[in-house]
């Protein structure tokens, strides 16, 4: 086991190194930059700035961007190594004075919005497996569909309408820290974690039904059932969880989905995490911030499918790694 965490761990390494090459060369193809931004107005209040010839050099020297692009990025990788993630272009603060303020609500949406995915579609598989070809399976399919079918951006749109106009209580959009007012804190909470985790839970919907189906024509369910076990305990005890290893998988995939569909999700509900802070910085062409985000959600998605596949061992007994 020790032997396949420490493969795990150098390909993830491998993984981000790619992703750094990626996201930093990616950030130097696309036209413009910061400083072409303040001159035309785009950030600082939208006030258009004379660049002169002397004044571009000199930002250029101190954000090093008149190096030479492997020693841009080898200065770029040395700052990393020491946990410094640099400064905002646009504002010339800190990047991870901003990312520890947006992180916390950012995850807090990913989590809950992980937490209704995986309880309602499994939940869901499991009802339509057992009652399948019956009623409970005909919605079960049809609420994959949709799911599968509508975009975040559409979805979290309608509830936001629906709600503004036929529901009697008021939803507000935007944060409200948990410390601050528990209350309104997940009553914020509520529709863009429903938007967020409508996807998840119709595609684990339809994986833990196909699973669970597959595992209950297996001998040794029929040996159980030959037995005089109960159905409860071998659905639950026998079938669901040596059924959960393709779920997990795919769970694993979801929660990375879900940090990338914060970034439509944020910006429809007013929340103040990671996914606006992207916005902004692709916005305003402030590309350093845009760098260390998108390693940011690699690294955390690289740590998450590491964990799902040590589960793996725990879960199913006949899986070993040596």
């Amino acid at each position: 086991m020790r032997e396949y965490i420490f493969r795990r761990l150098l390909i993830g390494l491998l993984l981000l190194f790619i992703v750094s090459l990626f996201s930093f060369g990616l950030t130097k193809v696309i036209p413009g930059d910061a400083i072409d931004a303040l001159e035309s107005g785009d950030i600082a209040g939208n006030t258009t700035v004379m660049m002169t010839k002397a004044v571009r050099a000199q930002f250029e020297r101190l954000y090093g961007l008149d190096k030479p692009l492997p020693a841009q990025y080898a200065d770029w990788v040395s700052r990393l190594s020491r946990g410094d993630l640099g400064r905002s272009q646009k504002t010339s603060f800190p990047i991870v004075d901003e990312i520890k303020l947006r992180v916390g609500p950012t995850l807090e949406l990913t989590f809950a919005a992980m937490a209704i995915g995986l309880t309602l579609g499994i939940s869901l598989g499991v009802l339509t497996a057992i009652k399948h070809d019956t009623v409970y399976d005909y919605f079960g399919t049809i609420f994959s569909l949709l799911g599968v079918a509508i975009p975040n951006f559409l979805l979290g749109t309608v509830l936001v309408l629906a709600f503004a106009l036929w529901v009697p209580f008021q939803i507000s959009v935007g944060y409200v820290p948990f410390f601050e007012d528990p209350v309104e804190h997940f009553k914020r909470m509520i529709l863009p974690a429903a938007t967020l985790g409508f996807s998840s839970a119709a595609v684990l919907t339809r994986l833990t039904r196909t699973s669970l189906l597959e595992v209950m024509d297996q001998d040794y369910i029929r040996t159980a059932r030959s037995k005089g076990v109960r159905e409860r305990l071998v659905v639950w005890r026998h079938a669901l969880r040596n059924s959960m290893i393709p779920v997990l998988t795919v769970a694993g995939l979801q929660f990375g989905a879900l940090l990338g569909g914060t970034v439509i999700v944020e910006t429809i509900f007013a929340w103040p995490g990671l996914g606006i802070y992207m916005i902004d910085s692709v916005s305003n062409r402030d590309y350093p911030v845009l760098q260390i985000l998108l390693l940011l959600f690699t690294s955390i998605f690289v740590f998450v499918n590491l964990a799902v596949d040590i589960t793996y061992g725990y879960i199913d007994p006949r899986i070993r790694y040596d």
